[in-house]
């Protein structure tokens, strides 16, 4: 498996990574738990609904994508925008827990792996 550094990853090194990863998705999750129940008892003007957060994370993939297409049409070298690109995927997770902490619901690492796997094939 190769790493975003160049290097393999051996199988435990992956695991481990993806274990920090788990660590690091159940602590942003309980952390917008409680940004939401802040919200709800402080009753704020500015409680976002299901539809806001869509709304946010459909803006951040487009501002990826974007990025991503400079990499292909206006040939910018991966390093120019590397560091862009990662803290846009880091909103498209953060959006992407807060729908759903919205649903009541947890990410479900099974099926999350489920569609890794799909994905692959």
């Amino acid at each position: 498996m190769q790493a975003t550094d160049g290097y393999e990853m051996t199988i435990r090194e992956y695991q481990d990574r993806l274990d920090e990863y788990k660590a690091e998705v159940a602590k942003l999750h309980d952390e917008n738990v409680q940004f939401k129940a802040q919200q709800e008892k402080h009753k704020e003007s500015c409680v976002r609904s299901l539809n806001d957060w869509a709304a946010f994370l459909a803006g951040e993939v487009g501002e990826m994508c974007s990025l991503l297409k400079k990499l292909r049409s206006e040939d910018y070298p991966l390093e120019q925008v590397r560091e862009e690109v990662v803290e846009e995927i880091a909103d498209i997770i953060v959006y992407a827990n807060l729908m759903l902490v919205e649903l009541g619901a947890k990410p479900h690492w099974e099926l999350i792996g489920r569609s890794v796997k799909e994905t692959k094939n």
